[in-house]
């Protein structure tokens, strides 16, 4: 959206990547958005990739063609976007990492922002907030909306080959990583504040699964390199310890998102938003609804 004139764009919701955002050195210029195999046009503000590794776009031209009507206004001097669409309806405000769906608060990864005086949000949010799935084809620099459910996980995709486990998950003789969660836990969090970047896997950044691959790998542990490998490598379980693996669904069916539980309904992860925090695991607005379980290694 124009914020002076009367135009107007906009951008997506759900944790590629996801998180959901195409490789942090993809060229903004170039990449290439697609809603149900269609290329989007955007004649003047170009998609881009944020500070947190997330794809932003304008939105009206992504809206127009997800079928939204959109219109927005001036409030207390910020812009407020609103899409409807049937049933549905979504309000999104500049500066705000919170948007609301049918009246109810729904937590963005990244704010809605003006960039070259138009509206931008989150391309996962857009997707999730319809029902459709967001998929990175890394051959044509595109990422495409569509109901396909994706290939691989965009938040943990790395070029870095899956590695078995060092030690079998039945192995009696060797403890689990949780008889040395205090140290482990402890370890973790020497690396709070480290900022989130796609693929990373080091103290100079991390996604959400090269950070659990790290931290347990200084303690002899291997695990896959993403977070729905991962969750397929554990044993489940329902009582949770410290150390235990919690996964989230956070833009599409499966785990897109890993943390390590701490205890006290708290986990550490490499967030999009904020690099390595510590969140609560009920948290009603963003990481509660998204839980879909967790492993032990």
């Amino acid at each position: 959206m124009k914020k002076v004139s009367m135009g107007f764009i906009f951008t997506g919701m759900v944790c590629l990547a996801a998180s959901l955002a195409p490789q942090a050195h993809a060229a903004a210029d170039s990449l290439e958005i697609m809603v149900d195999n269609q290329i989007v046009q955007f004649p003047d503000a170009k998609p881009f990739i944020d500070e947190n590794g997330r794809t932003q776009v304008p939105v009206r031209f992504v809206a127009d063609q997800l079928g939204f009507k959109v219109n927005w206004k001036l409030e207390n001097g910020s812009v407020k976007v609103m899409l409807a669409k049937d049933a549905k309806s979504i309000v999104l405000k500049e500066g705000e990492t919170v948007a609301t769906i049918n009246g109810q608060p729904v937590s963005l990864d990244s704010s809605v922002m003006i960039k070259n005086d138009r509206t931008f949000v989150p391309l996962r949010f857009i997707a999730e907030s319809v029902g459709k799935y967001v998929n990175w084809d890394e051959n044509r620099n595109a990422v495409s909306i569509s109901s396909d459910k994706p290939v691989m996980m965009m938040a943990d995709v790395s070029p870095t080959p899956l590695k078995p486990a060092t030690r079998s998950l039945n192995d009696e003789n060797k403890p689990s990583i949780t008889s040395q969660s205090s140290s482990m836990i402890a370890y973790a969090e020497k690396y709070i504040g480290v900022p989130y970047v796609w693929g990373g896997t080091s103290p100079d950044g991390f996604d959400c699964s090269g950070f659990v691959q790290y931290v347990f790998n200084h303690f002899g542990v291997q695990l896959p390199r993403t977070a729905s490998d991962m969750y397929s490598a554990g044993t489940p379980v329902s009582s949770l310890q410290p150390g235990d693996l919690v996964f989230f669904s956070t833009y599409a069916s499966g785990a897109s998102h890993v943390g390590i539980y701490i205890g006290n309904n708290e986990f550490i992860s490499a967030t999009s938003s904020h690099g390595v925090k510590i969140c609560n695991l009920n948290d009603p607005y963003y990481w509660g609804p998204r839980y879909i379980g967790a492993r032990r290694f």
